[in-house]
Protein backbone atom coordinates (compact mmCIF):
# COMPACT_ATOMS: atom_id res chain seq x y z
CA UNK A 1 0.00 0.00 0.00
CA UNK A 2 1.60 3.24 -1.17
CA UNK A 3 0.31 6.09 0.98
CA UNK A 4 1.41 9.73 0.73
CA UNK A 5 1.16 10.61 4.42
CA UNK A 6 2.69 14.06 3.90
CA UNK A 7 -0.12 14.90 1.46
CA UNK A 8 -2.81 13.44 3.73
CA UNK A 9 -1.54 15.45 6.71
CA UNK A 10 -1.98 18.69 4.72
CA UNK A 11 -5.56 17.95 3.58
CA UNK A 12 -8.64 19.62 5.01
CA UNK A 13 -10.65 17.42 7.40
CA UNK A 14 -13.22 16.35 4.78
CA UNK A 15 -10.59 15.25 2.24
CA UNK A 16 -8.44 13.69 4.95
CA UNK A 17 -11.41 11.70 6.20
CA UNK A 18 -12.21 10.47 2.66
CA UNK A 19 -8.57 9.46 2.08
CA UNK A 20 -8.33 7.61 5.38
CA UNK A 21 -11.70 5.90 4.82
CA UNK A 22 -10.35 4.58 1.52
CA UNK A 23 -7.26 3.26 3.33
CA UNK A 24 -9.40 1.71 6.09
CA UNK A 25 -11.64 0.02 3.52
CA UNK A 26 -8.54 -1.52 1.94
CA UNK A 27 -7.41 -2.87 5.31
CA UNK A 28 -10.64 -4.20 6.80
CA UNK A 29 -10.56 -7.46 4.84
CA UNK A 30 -7.15 -8.29 6.29
CA UNK A 31 -6.34 -9.98 9.59
CA UNK A 32 -5.28 -8.03 12.69
CA UNK A 33 -1.55 -8.69 12.14
CA UNK A 34 -1.67 -7.41 8.56
CA UNK A 35 -3.63 -4.32 9.59
CA UNK A 36 -1.20 -3.68 12.47
CA UNK A 37 1.77 -3.91 10.11
CA UNK A 38 0.23 -1.37 7.73
CA UNK A 39 -0.67 0.91 10.64
CA UNK A 40 2.85 0.69 12.06
CA UNK A 41 4.25 1.79 8.69
CA UNK A 42 1.80 4.73 8.60
CA UNK A 43 2.64 5.74 12.18
CA UNK A 44 6.36 5.71 11.36
CA UNK A 45 5.72 7.93 8.33
CA UNK A 46 3.61 10.37 10.35
CA UNK A 47 6.34 10.46 12.99
CA UNK A 48 8.91 11.41 10.33
CA UNK A 49 6.97 14.14 8.51
CA UNK A 50 4.21 15.38 10.80
CA UNK A 51 4.09 18.04 13.47
CA UNK A 52 2.33 17.11 16.71
CA UNK A 53 -0.71 19.18 15.62
CA UNK A 54 -0.90 17.31 12.29
CA UNK A 55 -0.36 13.98 14.06
CA UNK A 56 -3.15 14.68 16.56
CA UNK A 57 -5.42 15.92 13.77
CA UNK A 58 -4.92 12.71 11.79
CA UNK A 59 -5.56 10.63 14.91
CA UNK A 60 -8.79 12.60 15.48
CA UNK A 61 -9.86 11.92 11.90
CA UNK A 62 -9.13 8.21 12.29
CA UNK A 63 -10.85 7.96 15.67
CA UNK A 64 -13.94 9.65 14.23
CA UNK A 65 -13.97 7.06 11.44
CA UNK A 66 -13.53 4.22 13.95
CA UNK A 67 -16.47 5.57 15.98
CA UNK A 68 -18.67 5.25 12.87
CA UNK A 69 -17.86 1.56 12.37
CA UNK A 70 -19.90 -1.32 13.76
CA UNK A 71 -18.52 -2.34 17.17
CA UNK A 72 -16.98 -5.62 15.97
CA UNK A 73 -15.16 -3.86 13.13
CA UNK A 74 -14.12 -0.99 15.38
CA UNK A 75 -12.68 -3.48 17.89
CA UNK A 76 -10.64 -5.13 15.12
CA UNK A 77 -9.21 -1.75 14.06
CA UNK A 78 -8.50 -0.72 17.66
CA UNK A 79 -6.82 -4.05 18.39
CA UNK A 80 -4.60 -3.64 15.31
CA UNK A 81 -3.82 -0.02 16.21
CA UNK A 82 -2.75 -0.93 19.75
CA UNK A 83 -0.68 -3.84 18.42
CA UNK A 84 1.03 -1.46 15.97
CA UNK A 85 1.84 0.94 18.79
CA UNK A 86 3.38 -1.84 20.92
CA UNK A 87 5.70 -2.73 18.03
CA UNK A 88 7.08 0.80 17.60
CA UNK A 89 10.56 1.82 18.75
CA UNK A 90 10.40 3.47 22.20
CA UNK A 91 10.72 7.10 20.99
CA UNK A 92 7.97 6.72 18.41
CA UNK A 93 5.84 4.70 20.84
CA UNK A 94 5.97 7.50 23.42
CA UNK A 95 5.10 10.21 20.89
CA UNK A 96 2.30 8.10 19.44
CA UNK A 97 0.84 7.32 22.87
CA UNK A 98 0.88 11.00 23.82
CA UNK A 99 -0.70 12.22 20.58
CA UNK A 100 -3.23 9.40 20.40
CA UNK A 101 -4.32 10.10 24.00
CA UNK A 102 -4.80 13.79 23.22
CA UNK A 103 -6.86 12.92 20.14
CA UNK A 104 -8.90 10.35 22.08
CA UNK A 105 -9.69 12.95 24.74
CA UNK A 106 -10.84 15.37 22.02
CA UNK A 107 -12.99 12.89 20.07
CA UNK A 108 -14.26 10.21 22.46
CA UNK A 109 -16.51 12.41 24.62
CA UNK A 110 -19.01 9.61 25.30
CA UNK A 111 -16.35 6.97 25.99
CA UNK A 112 -17.36 4.62 23.14
CA UNK A 113 -13.78 3.96 22.01
CA UNK A 114 -12.50 3.74 25.59
CA UNK A 115 -15.12 1.11 26.37
CA UNK A 116 -14.13 -0.91 23.29
CA UNK A 117 -10.48 -0.68 24.35
CA UNK A 118 -11.42 -2.05 27.80
CA UNK A 119 -13.01 -5.11 26.19
CA UNK A 120 -9.66 -5.91 24.57
CA UNK A 121 -7.69 -5.75 27.83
Amino acid sequence: MDIDIKKILKMNKKDQSAAMLEIFNGLLGKNVDEIASAMKDMIMQVDKVGTDAEYIGLCETNLTLVRSLPDATAKKVIEARLKAQKELPEKQKNRDASNLTKALNNVDKDGKIASLIKTLS
